[in-house]
């Protein structure tokens, strides 16, 4: 998904303002560099945008699942920890529409490290030092107006996917609902897309995905993903 085009990282045209009010973003930084973030937060909190810092990998994992951002800007070398490693939990739990994540990074620029970004799920991929209008340039898109119900249903999307996933990992949606410590129905209505989990439970589904991505395969109990129950037909 890392697109060929970020090599030269020149900036591209960003949509015409007067299409359309543009939107603006929620974005989590993620970098262990605390005066890169504060630099980056004053300027797209100046483009008009939300900001959110997290300066190690749970950390950013949190956010992310916190905010549901559109965007997050990720730092390869996340402290003790690795954004190759975040960026495919976040694309286990959330799929790949959403958010947009563009890896950063002033040690990993090699061919083969854009290889590995893209297999983990990076949409982009920038070199330190870079412009700060090439950054700008990637969120454009985001920008363009959308309708609020597009971003109900992609969040809860974004949700059924995750408790689908870590139903297949630990063997099927009984063993979940075990796990997590909560009644088969409510996992099931969840996982039919009838309700939404609360942040604290979904915090829980989180842990058991890192748990489980830490494992050997062969250790795993299923790597497939379970099918999405469907839903009851209306009643007239």
């Amino acid at each position: 998904m890392v697109a060929k085009k970020d090599a030269d990282q020149s900036p591209q045209a960003a949509p015409d303002a007067n299409s359309g009010a543009l939107r603006s973003l929620c974005i989590v930084l993620a970098d262990d560099d605390r005066d890169a973030v504060l630099s980056l937060q004053m300027l797209l909190r100046e483009e008009g945008h939300e900001v959110h810092a997290a300066y190690e990998a749970k950390q950013a994992l949190d956010q992310v699942l916190r905010h549901d951002p559109d965007a997050l800007l990720l730092d390869i070398a996340l402290g003790s920890g690795s954004g190759f490693q975040v960026a495919s939990t976040i694309r286990a739990r959330h799929g790949d529409a959403r958010p947009m994540i563009i890896g950063v990074s002033g040690v990993y620029k090699k061919g083969s490290d854009r290889i590995l970004a893209d297999i983990n799920g990076f949409d982009h991929y920038l070199v330190k030092p870079y412009d700060p209008n090439a950054l700008i340039a990637l969120l454009a898109p985001l920008r363009l107006p959308r309708r609020r119900a597009e971003d109900g249903q992609e969040q809860q999307q974004t949700y059924r996917a995750a408790l689908a996933r870590a139903a297949g990992l630990v063997g099927g949606a009984r063993r979940l609902s075990d796990r997590l410590r909560l009644p088969m129905a409510d996992l099931t209505r969840w996982l039919a897309g009838e309700a939404t989990p609360s942040v604290d439970v979904f915090l829980r589904v989180v842990d058991v995905l890192i748990e489980e991505g830490k494992k050997p395969r062969i250790d795993r109990t299923s790597a497939e993903t379970v099918a999405f129950p469907k839903p009851p037909k209306p009643t007239s």
